[in-house]
């Protein structure tokens, strides 16, 4: 069990089952690269695009403009805590 599995088993009293599929993965200068990978101790994470191009995170093999998540050039950002 992971550490954020023991947050909320702490926090709510019920246990989790970790399932990691799938696979986030973004487009990184033209090619496609997996960011996160699995980790059941991970209970938050930010990702800034600092690059001169807008970039797309998604949990499909395919990030696009129609799928995914859009982090705009220059300082774009997402993050994630498990509370939010």
């Amino acid at each position: 069990m992971g550490r954020l599995a023991q947050i909320i088993e702490a926090q709510f009293g019920f246990k989790l089952q970790a399932e990691f599929n799938p696979k986030p993965v973004t487009l990184v200068a033209a090619t496609i690269k997996n960011l996160l990978l699995d980790n059941p101790d991970r209970v938050r994470w930010t990702i800034v695009n600092l690059g001169t191009e807008v970039v797309y995170l998604s949990h499909e093999a395919a990030p696009s403009s129609s799928n995914g998540y859009y982090l705009d050039k220059n300082g774009g950002s997402i993050s994630m805590s498990w509370e939010e």
